[in-house]
């Protein structure tokens, strides 16, 4: 399935705002039918309703009938029409909303009954913000220039929702939503898309992250299972460089046993001095062992080589072609200061 770079400055594309339905709007026509000369992803409405939506998954997905991912855009939470409210479902039968597999569950988050924020503007009006998606018919990653903070930390948050690439054979429930525990904070630090799993005090590497679900445990059974995620830089193991290849699951994953505290984090300089390179880690799920990783989702191993919405394509070795946008996500450490987490989004 084909990943495609969706954002605010193409012709004819939606603009997100603080307004009730902008969200909901814009991802009716990311997702599901196309804007000017953009295509769909390849998604289809499940359930729909005045500014709410059940999203579901094109065929040909991890679950073989499709997960679905609810929105609530009709300012529900305490940002009102600053955010919306989410959850995933296995199945839904009612956009109230009504269905079975919720994740996560009202026991997990306490936003309402089992919900996760995702923030889309810092006012309740008509400014235009700045948003990119990179997107198929199984997976969505949203990036949000809000208004709450200024480069370049901005844009500072994000949300994702779909399949992963599982290292299980026949994993039917290889989905994650990654989003927000709170309602109406403006700070970056409350983006859980930005943390590691033992980049906080007192996590180790398989630690679960708030903000973190996959629809059902790797055993397929327990339902709306916690997990976390680590990234090459932070957990001391392979790397892949834009140039030379080695791909996830390959046996190069690396050691994943100890990890650099966050305030004593490392980064190559850019571009890497030895090889003139661009260097890429993948990104791994982790749930009690390393469940697989996020699809088309790289961390430069270099502190934020670019500027957000910057795009760059590969020129020489296994991912020669393949083009990334950069996109930041807002990052407290621990010492209290903010670093922006950059991420490339391959499509």
């Amino acid at each position: 399935m084909t990943f495609r770079l969706y954002r605010h400055d193409d012709d004819s594309a939606p603009v997100l705002n603080g307004q009730i339905g902008s969200l909901t709007n814009l991802l009716d026509a990311v997702l599901v039918n196309g804007y000017g000369t953009k295509p769909a992803a390849g998604w289809t409405i499940a359930q729909t309703g005045t500014n709410k939506r059940g999203y579901q998954q094109g065929d040909g997905g991890n679950h073989p009938t499709g997960i679905i991912l609810y929105m609530d855009d009709t300012a529900p939470g305490a940002g009102g029409a600053r955010e919306v409210r989410v959850c995933g479902f296995e199945t839904m039968t009612a956009i109230t909303p009504v269905g079975t597999g919720q994740f996560p569950n009202a026991s997990q988050s306490s936003i309402g009954t089992g919900f996760l924020s995702v923030r889309k503007s810092n006012t309740t009006d008509a400014t235009a913000r700045r948003w990119w998606i990179v997107a198929d018919a199984w997976t969505l990653y949203l990036f949000v220039q809000t208004g709450d903070d200024t480069p370049p930390w901005e844009p500072g948050f994000g949300f994702v929702f779909g399949d992963f690439e599982s290292f299980k054979t026949g994993d039917s429930y290889a989905q994650i939503i990654i989003g927000r525990l709170r309602e109406n904070y403006t700070d970056g630090g409350n983006e859980t898309l930005s943390s590691w799993s033992w980049g906080q005090s007192g996590y180790t590497v398989f630690s679960d992250i708030p903000g973190h679900y996959c629809s059902r445990h790797w055993n397929q059974i327990t339902p709306s299972a916690r997990a976390g995620k680590i990234a090459d830089l932070r957990s001391g193991g392979y790397s892949q460089w834009t140039g030379s290849g080695g791909t996830p699951g390959n046996g190069e994953e690396g050691s994943a046993a100890n990890g650099w505290s966050d305030n004593d984090r490392n980064y190559f300089p850019y571009p890497n001095p030895v090889d003139g390179a661009l260097w890429l880690a993948p990104v791994y799920i982790n749930q009690a062992g390393m469940r697989g990783y996020l699809r088309n989702f790289w961390v430069p191993q270099h502190q934020a080589p670019f500027s957000p919405g910057d795009t760059i394509t590969a020129s020489e070795g296994t991912l020669t072609g393949k083009s990334f946008v950069a996109v930041n996500s807002n990052y407290r450490r621990l010492d209290n200061t903010r670093t922006p987490t950059q991420f490339l989004l391959e499509y």
